[in-house]
């Protein structure tokens, strides 16, 4: 046991896996507390645990999930079979699995239609934009709308795998997607930073924040009773801004002929008419 600690690149998370998955010295620490303190995943403490018990032949201990939770269930294209009567703490203990799963599958989708079309390009050269047959084989292999891979394949270019964190869901990174690179580190690590300080950062917190321009408080959040009643109009501004970020992403401004501007700008013009109306 010794020799395994001392043979880790991480002898003191070592040691206290060790501790967690013996029950020995068992103090209470649970994966995601000993996650935050040395700045990982609990998937991956819970990987590191589950090395140590089949390396050591032990059980797993309270802290664990139970073997009954690992191997009660088979996944499958269409769900999950649960095939052993599971305990509520049990079912409650699969959360963390499943949870990583369906932050994980955004981000290696959107890694894959940007590294393909980085690779391949529009007509085998090398380009920042997915072209219509790579979207065409992703719909065919994941049976994913068009939409959804659009954007996992936008937050996936626009903020590289360096820059995530495991601590921040996928829709964070969306919702940071965006800023400017040197705003979204910035806003990760103060993410990073609350999450460890035991504030979570939602992503409605995250996103008012952004509106902000600093971390929002609990009152904050609170509605205005001045709003009460009132169509809430931000949805559909992002929505344009979105649209307007993607096409400047394609590099629209670069490409387009007058007459698509002109369109576009006719388009545009009642938003220009409502803001006069709210000036007068």
């Amino acid at each position: 046991m010794l020799g395994e600690v001392l043979n880790h690149a991480n002898a003191r998370l070592t040691a206290e896996c060790i501790a967690l998955v013996s029950g020995l010295i068992y103090s209470g620490d649970s994966m995601t507390a000993i996650a935050k303190r040395h700045g990982i995943s609990r998937v991956a403490v819970s990987k590191r645990c589950v090395e140590l018990t089949e390396l050591l032949n032990l059980r797993p201990s309270r802290a664990m999930r139970s073997l009954t939770a690992r191997k009660s269930y088979r996944s499958a294209r269409i769900g999950m079979l649960i095939t052993e009567k599971l305990t509520p703490e049990e079912w409650q203990e699969l959360a963390a699995g499943i949870g990583g799963m369906a932050t994980s599958i955004a981000f290696i989708v959107g890694d894959w239609l940007v590294y393909g079309q980085t690779l391949f390009g529009t007509d085998g050269f090398p380009d920042k934009k997915v072209d219509n047959p790579s979207y065409q084989l992703a719909i065919k292999a994941t049976g994913l709308d068009l939409s959804t891979l659009q954007n996992y394949a936008y937050v996936s270019r626009s903020i590289p795998y360096s820059l995530r964190s495991e601590r921040l869901s996928w829709e964070h990174h969306r919702l940071l997607a965006k800023l400017p690179d040197g705003e979204i580190q910035n806003w990760i690590e103060i993410c990073v930073a609350e999450d460890s300080a035991g504030r979570r950062m939602s992503t409605r917190r995250l996103r008012k924040s952004l509106n902000l321009g600093r971390v929002a408080t609990d009152a904050d959040l609170e509605p205005d009773p001045a709003d009460k009643g009132q169509l809430n109009y931000i949805p559909f501004v992002n929505r344009i801004c979105c649209w307007w970020r993607r096409l400047q992403a394609e590099r629209f401004l670069s490409n387009a002929t007058k007459a698509q501007r002109e369109v576009i700008c006719r388009d545009l013009e009642p938003i220009i008419h409502i803001y006069n109306q709210l000036k007068q």
